[in-house]
């Protein structure tokens, strides 16, 4: 059910999401003050385990949606 390939992709994904998250909420929150480094960690550390997570347990139902909704549009034309 998880192959190499699924995991990989979830553990990149998850790293480049969850860094761009963090410090997009981070930097909206307070700035970009002296402790703007140790803050963004501090999130990125819990943001990024769950990050991959998600992608590994919701990709399934993405890829579901996904194929219906083409489906869909293909049947419209």
């Amino acid at each position: 059910m998880f192959t190499k390939p699924i995991i990989v992709f979830a553990i990149f994904m998850g790293l480049f999401t969850s860094l761009t998250l963090t410090g997009i909420i981070t930097m909206s929150r307070q700035g970009l003050t002296d402790q703007f480094i140790n803050q963004w960690f501090q999130l990125w550390t819990i943001a990024y385990p769950v990050a991959v997570s998600c992608i590994i347990v919701y990709r399934p139902v993405a890829n579901f949606l996904t194929k219906r909704c083409l489906e869909l549009l293909e049947s419209r034309k």
